[in-house]
């Protein structure tokens, strides 16, 4: 029985690994090739090397790197002081306040683009780093403060008397105790809101319309030549693409394994 399941496991990775596996071949064969369907017949860096070199893509991969991780950065620090805040205050209408944040995510992102575009454009933030980073960082906000809670409710309150016998202040308190202990919960709330933010398409379609600001998702569904579609550069700023979310995937578990056994609360 272990070795049948085994066998379909294996089975079941083969067959998701077969699109992956298509694209990087179809990233490195000749447009002539490709024409003619013969994916990974003569093998050529062509198609990477136009993209780089003669399309702005490289400069739609920076504009996703920098919204994605400033806005990562901008909502683990609200989170975890508003986590910090719920967790250790007593608050006016705290019940309310945390239904509400876990509500706020039950509603499509459609539903709030026509006033999300018409508050960029009143405020000058369309084509803009901040008119990308805000919403990015509000929209992640209920799931970064909903994780974040349970995160910091497994801290145990025996810490939190015996720092306050001790003279520690709230703002300390939360700098030397719960910022370290709560650095396993960062790390894969940070993963995941970087990787949500990085593959973010319909709000940056919306509030960019030039390629200054153009991020990598929407630059990507702009390549279609005037008379035919380009599949293997398509294919290439495909893997470009996927290259930085692989990779923090890759390292970023690493960094959460090890974080789990540095912060785990004995």
């Amino acid at each position: 029985m272990k070795r049948l399941a085994g066998l379909a496991a294996w089975v079941a990775a083969g067959a998701a690994m077969l699109p992956m596996v298509w694209l990087v071949l179809t990233s490195v064969t000749t447009p002539e090739q490709l024409v003619l369907g013969r994916v990974g017949t003569e093998l050529t860096a062509d198609n990477y090397a136009r993209v780089l070199l003669q399309t702005e893509f490289p400069v739609y991969i920076i504009n996703s790197l920098a919204i994605a991780l400033v806005s990562t950065l901008l909502t683990l620090g609200l989170g975890l002081a508003a986590a910090f805040a719920l967790t250790r205050f007593r608050l006016v209408a705290k019940g309310p306040l945390f239904a509400l944040l876990l509500g706020l995510p039950l509603f499509p992102q459609v539903s709030i683009l026509i006033y999300l575009y018409l508050l960029a454009s009143r405020s000058g933030l369309l084509n803009t780093y901040t008119g990308l980073v805000l919403p990015y960082t509000a929209l992640a906000l209920p799931l970064a403060i909903w994780y974040l809670v349970a995160a910091l409710d497994e801290i145990p309150r025996e810490l939190d008397y015996a720092a306050w016998l001790d003279g520690c202040s709230s703002w300390r308190y939360f700098l030397t105790v719960v910022l370290p202990l709560a650095r396993p919960a960062l790390a894969s709330v940070g993963l995941l809101v970087f990787l949500v933010n990085w593959n973010e398409f319909i709000i940056a379609l919306v509030l960019t319309s030039d390629s200054a600001s153009r991020t990598a998702p929407v630059g990507l569904a702009m390549f279609q030549g005037a008379h035919f579609i380009p599949w293997g550069d398509i294919a290439a700023a495909t893997m470009l693409v996927l290259a930085p979310a692989a990779l923090v995937v890759l390292f970023g578990q690493r960094l959460l394994i090890a974080g789990l056994g540095r912060g785990a609360v004995k």
